[in-house]
């Protein structure tokens, strides 16, 4: 019994010794899914400014490595069934917690979306701005 309290106790040694205080570790696994109004997969949306509460709107955002993002937005924006944006550069959030992203997408020839917003947990929250292109 005393030799596996030794090796139990070297082994757990060697694992603490790997981590490093100064390295800050971002443990946040890569959150793929669909996000719905009032689902598991909570979304909460603004669009221009306005909460968007109808519940057949939904988000279906993929990452799979927590550093590029994409997401598909599904009946939220009028006269739009659906919306891609790809490519989308994502980062920590201030308090660690969580993913954060930004950007804006033409999403037909005349106008284009500005977003933001951040995944945290199992609710993705996204701020859209519906604004003209300019020539």
């Amino acid at each position: 019994m005393k030799r596996f309290s030794y090796i139990f106790t070297f082994v757990m040694i060697l694992l603490l010794s790997g981590c490093k205080e100064d390295e800050p570790v971002l443990i946040i696994h890569p959150q793929s899914g669909t996000y719905s109004i009032g689902g598991d997969k909570n979304l909460v949306v603004t669009l221009d400014g306005v909460r968007i509460t109808e519940k057949d709107g939904e988000v279906v955002f993929e990452t799979p490595d927590n550093k590029i993002g994409k997401f598909e937005i599904n009946n939220i924006i009028p006269s739009y069934g659906t919306v891609t944006v790809a490519g989308i550069e994502l980062s920590e959030t201030a308090d660690g917690k969580g993913i954060a992203f930004s950007g804006e997408a033409a999403i037909s020839e005349t106008e284009k979306i500005i977003f933001s917003g951040t995944l945290i947990g199992f609710v993705l929250t996204i701020d859209i701005e519906t604004v003209p292109i300019s020539a």
